[in-house]
């Protein structure tokens, strides 16, 4: 089953002390992200010519692009038969944001659990945001979607 991660955005709400995305450090400059026209039209290009099966959307934080729904949607009616994801922290997941990806084209999330003490996650992530991973978490599977739940070793 092939298939591939887009990185929609390099920019993320979350400062992880184990962060492996480049363009973290300080002089690092951000590489430049596609309009959602030109993101979608690449991302059917590619999926077509590819025979991929399945895409996620990941960044950075995805959910920090402008336009991601736009892109789901337009991906989703060219290329139905490949399986949409969202790889995301979780943080910016909210009741409207998940059901308006969901209607796009959504089938699958990866939300990480870095730690099930607050005070490591927020050592490791720079933010008090385990409760609105959990959050996340459940609001993924009160809607009966696939739920992948990664963890940093």
């Amino acid at each position: 089953m092939p298939g591939f991660i887009c990185e929609v955005t390099p920019h993320c709400n979350l400062a992880c002390a184990f962060c492996y995305n480049t363009w973290r450090a300080p002089d690092a400059p951000h590489p430049p992200t596609l309009a959602p026209d030109a993101l979608s039209a690449l991302l059917v290009r590619v999926s077509t010519e590819s025979d991929a099966s399945w895409i996620t959307f990941a960044g950075g934080e995805p959910l920090l692009y402008d336009g991601l729904e736009h892109v789901v949607a337009s991906v989703h009616h060219a290329v139905p038969q490949v399986r949409l994801g969202l790889a995301t922290n979780g943080t910016l997941l909210t009741d409207e944001k998940l059901d308006s990806l969901v209607r796009a084209g959504i089938r699958h999330v990866e939300l990480p659990l870095f730690s099930a003490s607050e005070e490591r996650y927020r050592m490791l992530t720079g933010v008090d945001a385990l409760t609105a991973a959990r959050m996340a978490m459940t609001r993924v599977k009160s809607r009966r979607l696939s739920l992948t739940v990664a963890s940093v070793l």
